[in-house]
């Protein structure tokens, strides 16, 4: 049996925020729902700075983006530990810069075993 600390294979990442926001509004707005999401702010069409309601500790953590439109593709950018930023693209407009839609899910996972 082991004792002491988690060993690194055993090792679960936690979901420290998430959020669900109208990518459609302009300027900064707090989220439609969501827990350690302070902001969501659109920069212009299809770029947003997220910042977090509490600090994350390390810019180690992962984003999960979901749009509510089919052929969007989000991307996760500039990572700090108070901001990040989301970029989505219109996949069947040649890749440029598109809102995402009304319903944005964002989810941040970050492995804090301490």
């Amino acid at each position: 049996m082991l004792h002491g600390a988690i060993p690194s294979e055993l090792d679960v990442p936690i979901n420290r925020a998430y959020c669900v926001f109208d990518s459609t509004l302009v300027g900064a707005n707090p989220p439609a729902a969501g827990i350690n999401i302070a902001t969501v702010t659109r920069n212009v069409a299809g770029h947003y700075t997220v910042a977090f309601g509490g600090g994350i500790g390390a810019a180690t953590y992962a984003v999960l983006v979901t749009c509510d439109i089919a052929d969007r593709v989000a991307i996760v950018d500039a990572k700090g530990v108070g901001t990040f930023d989301i970029k989505i693209y219109d996949t069947a407009a040649a890749a440029t810069l598109a809102d995402g839609g009304v319903d944005v899910n964002v989810a941040v996972l970050f492995l804090d075993n301490t």
